[in-house]
C-alpha cells in the first residue's frame, strides 16, 4: 500500500511538474511585449525600446553583496542589434549565478529560449595581459527580423564589494525607456552613499527597513548636443562607505582616506636590488640637476621594462612588487609607475602614485562623489621648479608629456597623508600648434609638384608620434588616407618625433599633385589653401539647453605658409582680399599676396578651449561658416598670351 502511495505521489508530482512546464510554454506563446504597444513618442528616433528593467542589489557586509538584474529590450532595426548581445563579465571576486534569456517576434511571440550550449565564456584579456582573471560569459541573441524583443536575466554574487552596480536607465541617444528601476537592500548602518546625474524624472521611495527604489518612465530617445561637456544621460552612482577586499579593509566616505587604502595596498612593495641602485647612483652621480636624474631614471625605464598587465583578483588595484618588475622587467601600469617611485626613492626624489581616469575622450570624474572612478595609473615628481608628470607604461613616450590620454582632467594624488584631487597638465591652442610650410610649382596644365614640411606640437603631434614607430607601408597608407588632397602621389618622405614635455612631431614630403589647379581656356583656378581646408559647421540648433564645451584636445593654433610659384606667362586675374575676423571661440586671419610668378598664402586660425554661454552658440556657428568660406577662396590666373 506504501508503495501505491509512493508511485501515486511520484506520477502526480511529475504530472504537476508537467502541467506546469506545459504552462510556462503556453504563457510563453502568448503576444508578450508586442512592438505595437509600444507608444509613438519613443519610437521617434529610437533603435531600442526599454520596455522593463528592474535591478535589485542586496548589500549582505562590507564585503559580500548580490546583483540581480532582468530586462526586455525590443530592437528595432539593424543599429540596436549590439544591444542583443548578452554580456556578463566576472573574476576571481565575483561570480555569475545564472543567466537566462528569450527572444520574442515583432507581435511579442515567443521565439527561442537561451540554451546553456548558446552561452560562450572567454577570457576578456586585452591582448597586453600575461594573466588575467577577468571573464566574459557572451551570448547572440539576435533574431532576423525587426522589430523583435530580447529578455534577459542575471545573477552576479560579489566577494569584495569595492564597486557597487550603479542605475543606468539609459545609455544611449538611440534608446528610449518604457520603465527602469534599481532597488538596494541592505540592514548595514549607512553602507553606501549615491549621487544622481540628470534624474529629475526619477522618483525615490523613502529608505525603510534597508530597502530603498528608484523608478523612471517614459524616457524618449534624445538628439545629440554638439559642443556638449558630458551626455546627459540619467544614472545613479553607488559606492560604498566602507568595505573589504581579501582582508583589505578601507574606507571611502574622503578621497583622504580612499588614498589612504591606496597606500595600504602598496605598502613595502618599493624594494629593488642593490645592483640596480648601484647602477643608477653611477649613472646620476655626476648630475646636479633633479630633472636631468628623473630623465636617466625615465630613460632606464623605457629600456629595461615593458607594459604586461596582470589582473588577478586584488592585482586589478595592488601593484606586484617593485622588485619583480626589477628582475622580469615587466609589469602593468601600477606595477611600472610604483616602480618608478621605487628608482626614484633609491636616488632621494619622493614621487606620488597617482590614479587617473585615462583615454582622450574619457568623461571626467565626479569630484564630490569619492569612488572607484579610475582606470590607469602615472607618477607626478614635484620639483623645486615645476612638476613632473610620468607616463611608465610607454617604451617610446616623452618625457614630461601626458598629451590628450591623460591631460587636462582630475586625479587622485596619492600621498603619504592620503589622497586629493590635483589637475593634470592642460594642454590648449597656446601649445597644440601646426606650422607649415610648402613650395609648389604649378605647371601650364595645373598638375603641380610640391615640398611640404609641417611640424606638429603637443596633441597635434599625437598622429605622427605614432606613425613614426610603424612599418614605412603603414606610414604611406596612413599619409595617403590622410592628407587633405585628391589625386596625388608621395615621393620620397620623412617622419620625425622630437621628445619632450611638449613633443614636435615633422612630417616632410615631396608630391607630385593632379589638377590642384582647374584649367580652362586660357586660366587656372587654384584654392590656395593647400591642405588645411575647414569644412564642417556646427549644426544650426534653436533653443539649445546646454552651454557649449571645447576640450583643450581639440583647440589649436595652425599657421600656414604657402608659396606657389606660376607658369610663365600667366598673371593673377583675382586674388582675395585679406580677411580677418575673431570671436571669443577663436580667430582666423588669411592673406594672398603677387609678386610676379610668385603667390604666396599664408593662413592662421586659433580655436579657443573653454566653456562659453549656450547664448553664444549662433556666434559660434557665424565662426565656422566664415572659416569654411574663407577656406574656399580661389586665386584666379590667366595667361597673358
Amino acid at each position: 500500500m506504501k508503495q501505491l502511495k509512493s508511485v501515486f505521489l511520484a506520477c502526480m508530482l511529475g504530472l504537476a511538474v508537467h502541467q506546469s512546464s506545459i504552462a510556462q510554454l503556453t504563457r510563453a506563446d502568448q503576444p508578450r511585449y508586442a512592438a505595437a504597444k509600444i507608444s509613438p513618442n519613443l519610437l521617434k528616433g529610437a533603435s531600442i525600446v526599454v520596455r522593463k528593467d528592474s535591478s535589485h542589489l542586496h548589500i549582505q557586509s562590507i564585503g559580500e553583496g548580490v546583483f540581480t538584474t532582468s530586462y526586455v529590450y525590443t530592437i528595432l532595426n539593424e543599429t540596436g542589434d549590439d544591444f542583443a548581445n548578452f554580456t556578463v563579465f566576472y573574476d576571481k571576486l565575483s561570480r555569475i549565478d545564472y543567466m537566462r534569456a528569450a527572444v520574442y517576434d515583432a507581435n511579442g511571440k515567443f521565439v527561442r529560449r537561451l540554451k546553456q550550449r548558446d552561452i560562450q565564456d572567454y577570457s576578456s584579456a586585452d591582448g597586453f595581459s600575461l594573466y588575467t582573471d577577468n571573464r566574459i560569459k557572451y551570448a547572440k541573441l539576435r533574431h532576423n527580423t525587426y522589430p523583435y524583443t530580447i529578455k534577459c536575466e542575471y545573477a552576479k554574487t560579489y566577494n569584495g564589494l569595492l564597486f557597487f552596480p550603479g542605475w543606468h536607465p539609459q545609455t544611449s541617444q538611440k534608446i528610449s525607456v518604457e520603465k527602469s528601476s534599481f532597488t538596494v537592500f541592505s540592514l548595514l548602518k549607512r553602507p553606501f552613499r549615491y549621487k544622481a546625474i540628470n534624474l529629475e524624472k526619477a522618483t525615490k521611495t523613502p529608505e525603510k527597513n534597508g530597502l530603498q527604489t528608484w523608478r523612471i518612465a517614459q524616457l524618449p530617445a534624445t538628439q545629440p548636443i554638439p559642443y556638449k561637456k558630458q551626455t546627459s544621460f540619467p544614472r545613479l552612482l553607488l559606492a560604498p562607505n566602507s568595505f573589504e577586499i581579501e582582508g583589505y579593509k578601507g574606507n571611502m566616505q574622503s578621497w583622504n582616506s580612499f588614498g589612504q587604502w591606496i597606500n595600504q595596498l602598496n605598502a613595502n612593495r618599493d624594494e629593488v636590488s642593490p645592483e640596480t641602485t648601484q647602477k643608477l647612483k653611477a649613472m646620476t652621480a655626476k648630475l646636479s640637476s633633479i630633472e636631468d636624474k628623473i630623465k636617466v631614471v625615465y630613460n632606464y625605464l623605457q629600456q629595461n621594462t615593458r607594459y604586461v598587465s596582470i589582473q588577478l583578483g586584488i592585482g586589478g588595484w595592488q601593484p606586484f612588487k617593485a622588485l619583480t618588475v626589477d628582475q622580469k622587467g615587466y609589469g602593468d601600469c601600477k606595477a611600472l609607475s610604483n616602480y618608478t617611485y621605487a628608482l626614484l626613492k633609491q636616488l632621494g626624489i619622493a614621487s606620488f602614485y597617482t590614479l587617473v581616469k585615462a583615454g582622450k575622450n574619457e568623461r571626467s570624474i565626479q569630484t564630490d562623489f569619492p569612488s572607484p572612478q579610475f582606470n590607469h595609473v602615472i607618477l607626478c615628481v614635484p620639483t623645486a621648479k615645476d612638476t613632473i608628470w610620468l607616463e611608465c607604461t610607454s617604451q617610446s613616450g616623452s618625457f614630461g608629456y601626458m598629451g590628450s590620454f591623460t591631460g587636462d582632467r582630475e586625479a587622485l594624488l596619492v600621498t603619504p597623508q592620503g589622497g586629493k584631487i590635483v589637475r593634470t597638465p592642460v594642454y590648449d591652442q597656446s601649445v597644440n600648434t601646426l606650422h607649415r610650410q610648402a613650395q609648389v610649382t604649378i605647371a601650364p596644365d595645373g598638375n603641380a609638384t610640391a615640398k611640404i614640411q609641417t611640424k606638429y606640437q603637443a596633441i597635434q603631434s599625437e598622429a605622427i608620434a605614432w606613425l613614426t614607430t610603424q612599418a614605412p607601408e603603414i606610414q604611406k597608407k596612413w599619409l595617403y588616407e590622410h592628407l587633405q588632397l585628391t589625386g596625388f602621389e608621395i615621393g620620397q618622405y620623412q617622419l620625425a618625433l622630437k621628445k619632450g614635455s611638449l613633443p614636435v612631431g615633422t612630417e616632410t614630403l615631396q608630391l607630385k599633385i593632379r589638377k590642384l589647379a582647374s584649367k580652362s581656356g586660357k586660366r587656372l583656378f587654384l584654392k590656395p589653401n593647400l591642405m588645411n581646408r575647414y569644412r564642417t559647421v556646427p549644426p544650426t540648433m534653436k533653443d539649445r539647453s546646454s552651454d557649449i564645451y571645447i576640450s583643450s584636445v581639440y583647440a589649436f593654433t595652425d599657421v600656414d605658409s604657402i608659396n606657389y610659384q606660376v607658369p610663365e606667362k600667366y598673371h593673377a586675374e583675382y586674388k582675395p582680399a585679406p580677411i580677418k575676423f575673431s570671436n571669443e571661440f577663436g580667430s582666423y586671419e588669411m592673406k594672398v599676396f603677387m609678386d610676379g610668378r610668385k603667390i604666396t598664402y599664408t593662413r592662421k586660425m586659433v580655436v579657443n578651449a573653454g566653456t562659453f554661454p549656450k547664448e553664444k552658440y549662433p556666434e559660434m556657428v557665424k565662426f565656422y561658416k566664415q572659416v569654411t568660406k574663407a577656406d574656399k577662396e580661389m586665386v584666379v590666373l590667366v595667361s597673358g598670351t
